[in-house]
């Protein structure tokens, strides 16, 4: 007896009218169990992810990898230690991790991300962190393996991507209530209390729109176009007199 479904999820599989998994509970008269593929589940999720945070692309590479693989070698590959953990990371997952671990894998790539997901969790495992690989777009597992090894190596102390200047972070190792008696937090916080806040950039902004908002046109997509022409003419424009208007 059929009872269940394994299938990518594709429209033509998952369609609600007329997808193939739809059709085929109508054929058999009773519901069966969906399975949806793992696979295809995890790239499009791992896609989405990378979609936000890096933002929509259509060439073939991801290029924030490429330009961390560039960089490798000028890397330190050992991780530091963390008095806080990365990511609080649940004994179930934990559990998980150190099974699969004992499991033979088919793919070097499986093997390389639970060791580095063992790495995050702080589990007890000898991990070398190998230079990156593969990065093209539709290599769904490298994106995960790229995230983490950016999120082990990658701190702001590193000159990682042109970041030349360190950065006061020693405290973010402290407990949040000692903060006020740690260093390197005094000199951070006498730093911010003098900086001066100004807002001259969004003020223009806002005063250019309501000036011109509803005065020429009312056509959304003109008025963008509108507000742009006259930012760059006061740009170009900075002053207005005889002479300027003889040479226009």
């Amino acid at each position: 007896m059929v009872i269940g479904m394994c299938f990518d999820t594709t429209a033509s599989n998952t369609g609600k009218l007329n997808g193939a998994c739809t059709l085929l509970e109508k054929a058999m008269g009773r519901n069966l169990v969906w399975m949806a593929c793992r696979h295809h589940k995890f790239e499009v999720l791992l896609a989405g992810v990378y979609s936000v945070c890096l933002g929509t692309s259509t060439g073939p590479e991801i290029l924030f990898f490429k330009r961390f693989r560039e960089k490798w070698t000028e890397m330190n590959h050992t991780p530091e230690a963390r008095s806080t953990p990365l990511i609080i990371v649940s004994d179930a997952i934990k559990a998980f991790i150190k099974c699969q671990l004992e499991v033979r894998h088919s793919r070097d790539g499986y093997l390389e991300f639970l060791l580095l997901a063992a790495q995050i969790a702080e589990l007890q495992v000898d991990v070398a962190i190998r230079k990156p690989g593969a990065r093209h777009r539709a290599r769904w597992m490298a994106k995960a393996i790229y995230a983490l090894k950016i999120e082990i190596l990658f701190t702001v102390n590193k000159t990682i991507f042109n970041l030349n200047s360190s950065r006061i972070t020693s405290f973010l190792d402290v407990h949040v209530e000692n903060w006020s008696d740690t260093p390197s937090f005094q000199v951070t916080a006498v730093f911010i209390k003098n900086l001066v806040c100004i807002n001259d950039s969004a003020e223009r902004g806002v005063a250019l729109v309501q000036h011109f908002n509803e005065t020429i046109t009312k056509d959304a997509e003109q008025k963008q176009f509108l507000l742009q022409v006259v930012e760059q003419h006061r740009k170009n424009f900075a002053e207005y007199n005889s002479e300027l208007l003889a040479k226009i």
